[in-house]
């Protein structure tokens, strides 16, 4: 596999089916799964739907498709296979727009954060639709912000917490040079503020339907918090690194370098609770896409070491993570692999032929 991952694109046909199959993977793990920490209540909104029952704690736009989807007669086994179809097609479109190792960048998403996705599928679809719509911070015209805002609007339909990616607009703003010292500056003034800002009734109510601000507030371990801060640290820092080593600003690919850089805003949100890891997630896959662009362009021997290094970082990250001993192993990472209906058919039909 590592072999596929880092081959250049002398041979387009192995590089996409190495993306294909991982792509098949990825939609095995999310569409196929029947439980999970959140299949329940995503379950139950469903049945709520299909009964004609009105239901108002749930964004008004997923709400409305899964209305749709239980007037047409849709199960929501079937509307689960088709929600992360739709979301990992958007995903990949941006992929395969903007990096020649589309493969690796599958491959460290679903190191990090892919299994939190397959829980969280609302967030999942609007980072999703985030990741398709930075081809429209590429380059300024009116036409690509009105795109750009209704796509994020969209987003924020599906799960809200998407809103805040409109201060991407930034990118528009403020030129490659200037990206860092903006990002650091901002990033220190959130750092101070982002606690007394986030206990603010209309914070509460925006980033809260469902009165979760107490829980927000309540935090994580001061070392869980510490670790997920050093791990967006270095990828950042990577990002900062592959930067000057490329002279990125000299290229079309200066915008994804910005995002890179003012995905950092969120990073002081950590120090109020881990469920707002979720606004900096929704920025990793645009990260993944540039550090492997990044890596594209480096000397064969240093992209092979920068390559092997990245993924023993992710796989660590992923082993902490979600690895047995961690808090998601039992309600996350099993569940997951012992209830999908594809590992489910396989596993019985090997039973037979046994």
């Amino acid at each position: 596999m590592l072999k596929i991952i880092v081959k250049r694109r002398k041979d387009g046909r192995i590089l996409t089916l190495s993306f294909v199959f991982l792509f098949i993977i990825l939609w095995i793990l999310i569409g196929f799964n029947f439980k999970n920490p959140d299949y329940e209540y995503y379950e139950n909104l469903f049945s709520r739907a299909t009964q004609g029952v009105s239901y108002h704690a749930v964004e008004t736009g997923f709400w409305y498709i899964v209305k749709f989807a239980a007037k047409i007669g849709v199960s929501y086994s079937l509307f689960l296979k088709i929600y992360t179809l739709i979301a990992l097609l958007l995903i990949s479109s941006s992929i395969i727009k903007y990096t020649e190792k589309p493969s690796l960048v599958l491959v460290l998403y679903m190191c990090y954060p892919f299994l939190l996705d397959v829980a969280q599928i609302r967030h999942f679809m609007a980072i999703s639709i985030f990741t398709f719509s930075v081809r429209y911070l590429e380059s300024y015209s009116k036409k690509n912000l009105i795109k750009y805002i209704f796509l994020i609007v969209i987003a924020a339909s599906q799960q809200i917490m998407a809103i805040a990616f409109l201060a991407y607009l930034l990118v528009y703003l403020i030129d490659q040079k200037k990206a860092a010292k903006i990002a650091i500056m901002l990033t220190i003034i959130n750092m101070f503020g982002c606690k007394y800002i986030l206990q603010t009734s209309l914070v509460q109510k925006i980033f809260s339907l469902r009165d979760k601000t107490v829980d927000y507030a309540s935090g994580y371990s001061n070392s869980q918090l510490f670790m997920y801060a050093c791990f967006y640290g270095i990828l950042i820092i990577l990002c900062v690194f592959l930067q000057k080593i490329n002279n990125v600003d000299k290229t079309n690919r200066s915008f994804l370098y910005k995002i890179c850089m003012y995905s950092t805003l969120f990073i002081p949100f950590l120090m109020i609770d881990f469920q707002y890891t979720r606004l900096f997630r929704g920025s990793i896959l645009v990260i993944y896409i540039f550090i492997t662009q990044q890596i594209y362009s480096l000397k064969k021997s240093d992209k092979l070491i920068v390559t092997i290094g990245l993924l023993f970082i992710m796989i660590l990250v992923a082993i902490k993570l979600f690895g047995k001993g961690s808090g998601y192993f039992e309600t996350l990472t099993m569940p997951i692999f012992q209830n999908n209906e594809i590992l489910y058919f396989l596993f019985n039909l090997s039973l037979i032929h046994i």
